[in-house]
């Protein structure tokens, strides 16, 4: 398989009619003679997708948090309203989670200790809309059908993401091909948005999801940082809208994502 093809899943990726794939840049791409970006204002949002802390047994639907993974969750909200304080202006707080048990619970806490946060600081300027469940983000079926068949918990992501589509199509775990595309669909959806609103408060969306969907966009986008997300603990991936596209940050390097073209 060719890079191009690795990096750009055309047959589970949904790109709307002013939307196209670039094979050779393997990006995604806005058509400029359909939508004219530069004539309207856009919204600035800023993403971050992030996976669940530590769970008590991993690749368990009904497993909760270990005490280690609600203290991973406290300190991710510290670090996230830390870093829409230095924006200096007006923002809101709209988070997505997966449906599944434990990364709603660590939705929970994020909530409620960006709320604690908000009012020690004396932030007045954040609003923070809630946190709502997302099935694009659903981590549900990837890693499993690998422990089931002897892969160690500790090596299941690994095993997971070097894993051709052919394979884990074949023992019943959903592609990465697929995780990136549910991914992408959603961040694309939210680009277009992005236009739509004008001017006004900035847009935070922390996604809460799983080591996968990290993965599968460091692995099309990054593929030398896929291995880099670990067995536990968060890890986080940064994502923001700007009149160049979709631009992503891992560990202090950006990397474009989705682009005007």
């Amino acid at each position: 398989m060719s890079r191009t093809e690795l990096l750009i899943p055309r047959p589970t990726l949904i790109i709307p009619s002013h939307y196209e794939v670039d094979s050779d840049r393997a990006m995604v791409i806005m058509r400029r003679e359909n939508f004219e970006p530069e004539l309207m204002i856009q919204r600035a949002m800023r993403f971050s997708v992030t996976r669940h802390g530590e769970p008590t047994e991993f690749a368990e639907a009904e497993a909760g948090l270990s005490p280690k993974g609600k203290r991973e969750e406290y300190f991710y909200a510290v670090d996230f309203i830390t870093g829409l304080e230095l924006l200096d202006c007006p923002v809101e707080i709209l988070g997505l989670y997966s449906p599944v048990f434990r990364v709603t619970e660590c939705a929970a806490i994020i909530k409620q200790q960006l709320q604690i946060e908000q009012y020690q600081r004396g932030f007045t300027d954040l609003t923070i809309r809630g946190f709502f469940p997302c099935r694009l983000i659903d981590g549900t079926g990837t890693l499993k059908p690998l422990i089931d068949r002897g892969v160690p918990k500790e090596r299941a992501y690994f095993e997971y993401i070097n894993s051709t589509e052919a394979y884990l199509l074949s023992i019943g775990s959903k592609p990465h091909t697929q995780v990136y595309a549910d991914q992408m669909n959603m961040l694309i959806r939210y680009w277009f948005w992005s236009f739509g609103l004008g001017n006004g408060s900035v847009w935070a969306i922390p996604i809460v999801g799983h080591e996968t969907g990290v993965g599968s966009i460091l692995k099309y986008h990054r593929p030398e940082d896929a291995n880099k997300i670990g067995y536990a603990g968060e890890s986080e991936l940064g994502v923001f809208v700007n009149k160049d596209g979709l631009r992503g940050v891992y560990n202090g390097e950006e990397f474009q994502i989705a682009k005007y073209g």
